[in-house]
């Protein structure tokens, strides 16, 4: 990692992987710090069932390296991935500082720069870049009446494991957001049964996940002549 960063990230995911690379296409000095063991962001520490971007992924990989594909979604393992090749192609990973959990950030108008307190000590730079995303570490859990007389099993998406099984029992998701959409069809898979609960009605209809023909057209002249 770069000792004399003129730039601090925090944060290895899309918004730090993608700031690193145009300060490095700019000359830029800087230094990426990671609270967690792997980059990724919420495409590492996100690992329910049917994790999944829930739109065009395409349209949300980088324009230096967009991700090519005859599928329009990609789930989280695709897309951890190809944040790791993001990461090596375009060196960016020997300038993460991971288990490196930040603390607070204090600037300092005399010396026109930043100290960034963290688990690992105080890092400086002349800027500072949050792109720690918006998915904290423990997310709002909303109080149920009565909880605490439930006999089964709270969980938050954010703390399941896609590994794990619910066999011979009955799961009830509460919401229906693009979360839940893509945990219901997978927990149905491991589970006895699952019920979707939601407070106002929506509609859902199946389509497919193919790319259209536009997008296979734009990938196949991307593959002749490819820009960096």
């Amino acid at each position: 990692m770069n000792p004399n960063p003129s730039v601090i990230i925090i944060g290895a995911g899309m918004t730090g992987l993608g700031a690193a690379y145009y300060l490095r296409a700019n000359g830029i000095p800087y230094a990426i710090l990671e609270a967690k063991s792997d980059l990724g962001g919420v495409w590492n520490t996100h690992r329910w069932h049917g994790a999944r971007c829930d739109s065009d992924f395409i349209k949300y990989s980088f324009s230096f390296k967009p991700f090519l594909s005859a599928q329009c979604l990609q789930g989280r393992e695709q897309i951890h991935e190809y944040l790791r090749d993001v990461a090596q192609e375009f060196l960016i990973a020997e300038n993460i500082r991971f288990d490196c959990r930040v603390r607070k950030a204090v600037f300092h108008p005399a010396e026109q720069r930043w100290a960034v307190h963290t688990t690992q000590g105080v890092f400086r730079a002349q800027f500072l870049l949050n792109g720690n995303g918006y998915f904290a570490d423990e997310p709002y859990k909303p109080a149920f009446r009565d909880a605490e007389r439930f006999k089964g099993e709270i969980v938050h998406t954010s703390h399941l494991d896609g590994r794990r099984s619910f066999a011979g029992k009955k799961v009830v998701v509460v919401g229906s957001g693009a979360t839940a959409i893509c945990c219901a069809p997978e927990l149905a898979r491991v589970s006895a049964s699952v019920v979707l609960l939601q407070r106002s009605p929506s509609y859902i209809y199946e389509i497919s996940n193919q790319a259209g023909l536009l997008i296979r057209l734009c990938q196949a002249l991307y593959r002749r002549n490819p820009r960096r």
